[in-house]
């Protein structure tokens, strides 16, 4: 059994993606701990989140078409209906009924704090409650990092920004900032400056053994004018924390001689 595979990590919620990436009549293409997974709105604005493929023949279903109410399958255009994941229209069977047993497989999905999230595994008790449901929230920019999930985690305890409502003035020496890990693969960061606070979450998505991508979110209401540059904030602090990541990874990976001035 591989780390992936280990029956508490099948059974965790993960974040997969944000609400922003799934509009309607959109497919969203992910992966989470190896699987691959197609993430759609359906027209009553539930997210399906489906594996990534099509019971016929194996085509992605991420690369066919969201029809509101189902979703076609680009290569023989069977289609599948939201919510249940069952197969409703065989065209080259137009008069018959698709048996049940031509289904999609369905993952669970809620939506919390901006994020859309899934767990590998439904039919046992999860592994890690989610955070509660935040009425207001900022989803930040996500960011893959080409690097093992724990690694990434090691560099997000050490995760430092400024409060929001500083962003527009100079940077001053009474700024605070610090990380906590929650778990790990889950991170508390508060900015603090006077009696002005900011508090960002952060998680991860082990994508498959060598990628991770991070989610966060900051809590709270923030001040219309000051979204777009908190965005542009973290942006670039995660920006930063993926090459770090990759920088470190390259060192590790390239030949120790090299470090050490002996190659030949």
């Amino acid at each position: 059994m591989s780390n992936l595979d280990h029956p508490d990590l099948q059974r965790r919620w993960f974040p997969i993606c944000g609400r922003h990436d799934v509009p309607v009549e959109h497919v969203f293409e992910t992966e989470l701990l190896g699987h691959e997974l197609a993430v759609w709105r359906g027209q009553r604005g539930n997210v399906n989140v489906w594996e990534n493929r099509c019971p016929h023949r194996g085509m992605r279903l991420s690369m066919g078409a969201n029809l509101g109410g189902e979703l076609r399958c680009a290569y023989h255009g069977y289609r599948f209906a939201d919510g249940s994941g069952l197969c409703t229209s065989v065209p080259a069977l137009p008069d018959r009924l698709p048996p049940r047993s031509l289904c999609i497989k369905v993952y669970p999905m809620l939506e919390r704090g901006g994020l859309i999230w899934t767990r590998l595994v439904a039919d046992e008790p999860a592994s890690e409650l989610l955070p509660s449901l935040m009425a207001s929230s900022l989803v930040l920019y996500s960011v893959a990092i080409h690097s093992a999930v724990l690694a990434v985690g090691t560099l997000l305890a050490g995760y430092r920004f400024r409060p929001s409502a500083t962003l527009l003035g100079p940077e001053s020496a009474d700024e605070r900032c610090s990380t906590s890990a929650l778990d790990a693969y889950s991170f508390r960061s508060v900015a603090s400056k006077g009696r002005v606070t900011t508090e960002v979450r952060l998680f991860t998505q082990p994508v498959d053994a060598q990628c991770t991508v991070v989610h966060g979110f900051l809590l709270g209401d923030i001040a219309e004018q000051q979204r777009l540059p908190t965005l542009r904030h973290h942006a670039l602090k995660l920006i930063r924390l993926r090459e770090a990541s990759e920088r470190r990874g390259s060192a590790s990976n390239s030949d120790p001689q090299e470090h050490n001035g002996q190659s030949q």
